[in-house]
């Protein structure tokens, strides 16, 4: 990913106009700025007729848990025969004036299909806010992808791969999760509601006690977990450590066994899981002690409220029995709404992280044309016209200083250098992933920017010096490239880049899968297959980025036979070292402190015995097969 960073060029600091996201996009603010950022996104995401639909079924659910509750009244009386409760009388009526009765049957038959009904309810709210759910963190994970995949290129190789990965992945799960609490929160409280309106109605005094001492629990169960916020901000901070552990280990692992430096590794994991497990035990700590407080005080309470409603209010039994059943149900339901808000809580660091990233991505979007097939034609020659580029936009150094170079259509230009001397760099701005500082870069006398970008890019076939491969089958990973390819077609591919005896052994044939970045192949096989893949595009421009350096000389022989046929047709550039590749290119570009120094070809350059490429020889830099 940091491509220009293994040439030694990248010099580190983003700039503004690629990664700085616009103060609004930034997070800021309070818990409830916060709250109220991530509630509108959601709310923009999903459909409103979705919104809606899942509000219904909330409502339905909580007003049919409400009319449950109040058929007990009539239920209890018709059963005690009590006459002290009002509501059989109430309720004779209203059968009355449906042509009904009241009768111990039908209560017990309209109680029933209430709690039928709001078990329907039920299931299909849970069911819909599960939905709602996943489409969120759907909706979030594709526009995530599609601003890494717009992004620029400068942007994207100064982000940390695993944190692209793990936001990518893991966040968005995690902010999957926090949006089913954040839903069902309104849900649980509005059943909380329903179930509180009723105690009012049946015993306001009581009712209004007992929310003013759960508001007092709930004071103190808040104060006991301490603030969520923060300590969901630092779970995720070690959980992204380790992650960054695990990402490191992975990527260094055949270096890692190949100097026996396993330990290390293993004592920076155990490190890293010791802090993560501290981090979410604190944590846990702190809500289990809350939900403890919560769980005896209510309890307590119920118990004050039973002795006061006896002692002091004297309710009936009938009343008693359904304010009990009323505050016994509304104790889960407070605990529910207890562990939403903690759990909302604990998921606004992560989202902010998140739709922060995700904002940086947006505002380092590349100004291209979406879609189309066209290519952009390259008839006369590539023109780069006192170039400049640093990567550290503010302080510098410049890694090209005023590049002049003319690149004929058709031609095969070699580009030499030492480490860092900006080779990576110029192929960067000649696909057009980078843009110039100062200075032109022109195709056909028109520069090369917006809108022609895109179509510049898809006649172009790179070949980078790492060998990577899809874990897919080998016809899979050549169809990458062209999906549209036959056999007779991935035939003539395997066999100019001297494959194609290696994909025939294969029992398989080219439906062998590869494995992971080609790991069942060599590396001259893996370096092969991709030559082959880049041929199979048909490019108008052939990048060869240290392309043969694993291939035997027989097989590099091959190459550049196909290559010498592909002259006057494709445009390429060869980034190499090896004098059989250097000796096959119409001239060689030698780059020195950012500039082209030299152009010629290997004769005219090597008669300049102080010229600057004469010095790389005989220093051995860019051949390690010659001696001056």
């Amino acid at each position: 990913m940091r491509r220009a960073a293994n040439d030694g060029e990248a010099s580190g600091a983003a700039s503004k106009r690629d990664g700085e996201a616009a103060p609004s996009d930034l997070p800021c603010g309070g818990s409830i700025d916060r709250l109220a950022r991530f509630a509108r996104l959601f709310a923009g995401s999903i459909p409103l007729r979705a919104q809606l639909g899942a509000l219904l079924l909330v409502l339905g659910a909580s007003l049919t848990e409400g009319i449950g509750i109040t058929l007990l009244a009539p239920l209890l009386a018709l059963l005690s025969d009590s006459t002290a409760n009002a509501a059989p009388a109430r309720m004779a009526e209203l059968l009355n004036a449906v042509g009904l009765s009241l009768s111990l049957p039908l209560v017990l038959c309209i109680f029933v299909a209430a709690v039928v009904l709001r078990a329907a309810f039920v299931r299909r709210r849970d069911v819909a806010i599960f939905d709602l759910q996943y489409r969120f963190a759907d909706t979030l994970r594709w526009r995530f992808y599609q601003a890494i995949e717009r992004a620029t290129w400068p942007f994207i190789a100064r982000e940390r791969l695993s944190h692209l990965l793990k936001a990518l992945a893991g966040d968005v799960d995690a902010v999957g999760q926090g949006t089913f609490f954040f839903l069902r929160f309104p849900a649980m409280a509005l059943v909380a509601a329903v179930q509180l309106a009723i105690g009012l109605i049946m015993a306001p005094a009581l009712t209004v006690a007992v929310i003013v001492c759960g508001g007092l629990i709930a004071a103190a169960a808040r104060y006991l977990r301490g603030n969520a916020y923060l300590a969901g901000k630092q779970l995720a901070q070690a959980r992204r450590a380790t992650f960054d552990e695990i990402s490191d280990f992975l990527a260094s692992l055949k270096l890692i066994k190949s100097h026996n430096a396993e330990e290390p590794h293993r004592l920076a994991f155990d490190l890293a899981l010791a802090r993560q497990k501290e981090t979410a035990f604190a944590f846990t700590r702190r809500a289990t002690n809350a939900q403890a407080l919560v769980q005896v005080g209510s309890a307590t309470l119920l118990g004050a409220f039973v002795y006061a409603g006896t002692t002091f209010a004297h309710l009936a039994t009938p009343q008693l029995l359904i304010m009990i059943v009323i505050f016994a149900r509304l104790l889960p339901v407070l605990m529910q709404i207890q562990q939403s808000a903690q759990s909302v809580w604990q998921m606004l660091p992560v989202f902010d992280d998140l739709y922060g990233l995700i904002a940086r991505c947006e505002a380092a979007r590349e100004p291209l044309v979406a879609g189309g097939k066209e290519r952009l034609p390259l008839r006369d020659k590539i023109e780069l016209s006192g170039v400049r580029f640093r990567y550290d936009k503010e302080r510098g150094p410049d890694v090209l200083q005023g590049l002049d170079l003319t690149i004929e259509a058709g031609s095969v230009v070699a580009i030499v250098g030492a480490s860092g001397a900006g080779k990576s760099t110029l192929a960067d701005l000649l696909m057009g992933l980078l843009v110039p500082d100062a200075g032109n870069l022109s195709v056909d006398g028109a520069p090369l920017a917006d809108a022609r970008l895109a179509a510049w890019r898809r006649g172009i076939a790179y070949v980078p010096q790492e060998h990577f491969l899809f874990n897919r089958s080998i016809r899979t990973n050549l169809q990458w490239a062209y999906p549209e390819a036959s056999d007779d077609e991935i035939a003539h591919v395997l066999a100019q880049t001297g494959v194609d005896a290696v994909v025939h052994a294969m029992p398989e044939g080219l439906e062998t899968i590869v494995g992971e970045r080609g790991s069942r192949l060599s590396g001259g096989e893996r370096q092969r297959l991709i030559l082959a893949r880049a041929l199979l595009r048909d490019p108008t421009l052939l990048i060869l980025d240290e392309a043969t350096s694993a291939l035997d000389h027989e097989s590099e022989c091959a190459v550049w036979a196909t290559i010498d046929r592909m002259r006057g047709i494709t445009t390429v550039i060869v980034i190499a070292h090896r004098l059989s590749t250097l000796r096959g290119a119409d001239r060689i570009a030698v780059l020195d402190g950012g500039r082209i120094v030299q152009l010629g070809p290997w004769d005219a350059l090597m008669q300049d015995r102080d010229g600057r490429f004469a010095l790389l020889v005989r220093a051995g830099a860019v051949m390690d097969d010659v001696a001056s």
